[in-house]
């Protein structure tokens, strides 16, 4: 009788462990199942905007020619225009982005991108000083083609500079209502001005 007692017990004990590791799976896979829910929905986002910022660039395009190492003859196009340059995270982009769960936290981390080089052609002014020698000339419309290059060459190192001292709460706070779960945006690398096309 005494050895059934401890049988009965024995089983009851391995029932009740099995049940609570049952449980305790079952708030797993829900866990999990959330967890991927809350993947799709960032990955559905494409792109974040980060960051804009204008700027007013200044360009001088010159070309000169030396005769007879006394006579120069030059011809210059000078060049003002109000511009933006945006900023954005790629959260589709499962090669460069990873979206990572830790604890309660929804980690992404990512690298900022260029999103667009905005030239407002309304504000567009052109002074050109024209040579006499036929063999001198700059393009006023070459020079237009090229401004984009211009001012990421010129302004973005100032741009990323602020970035790198600018919190991302906003961004982080429309994610993290979309998920229901907190969300915080690590950016893993800088563009450079040779990464726009």
């Amino acid at each position: 009788m005494h050895i059934r007692k401890r049988y009965i017990l024995v089983v009851l004990l391995v029932f009740v462990a099995l049940g609570w590791l049952l449980r305790l799976k079952a708030v797993e896979i829900a866990d999990n199942r959330q967890y991927n829910f809350s993947l799709q929905q960032l990955r559905g986002v494409t792109k974040l905007v980060i960051w804009e910022q204008g700027f007013l660039l200044n360009n001088i395009e010159s070309q000169q020619r030396t005769y007879f190492k006394t006579f120069t003859s030059k011809e210059s196009v000078s060049t003002t225009i109000f511009g933006k340059i945006g900023f954005h995270i790629n959260l589709a982009d499962s090669v460069h982005t990873i979206i990572e769960r830790n604890k309660d936290t929804i980690l992404v981390k990512a690298p900022l991108q260029i999103t667009y080089v905005s030239l407002d052609l309304g504000t567009l002014q052109q002074v050109k000083e024209t040579s006499i020698d036929p063999f001198v000339k700059v393009d006023k419309n070459e020079v237009i083609k090229h401004l984009d290059h211009k001012a990421l060459e010129k302004y973005l190192p100032g741009a990323i500079a602020n970035l790198r001292d600018k919190p991302l709460t906003s961004q982080q706070k429309q994610l993290s209502r979309l998920v229901g779960k907190p969300v915080k945006i690590i950016l893993t690398s800088m563009p450079k001005a040779s990464d726009w096309k």
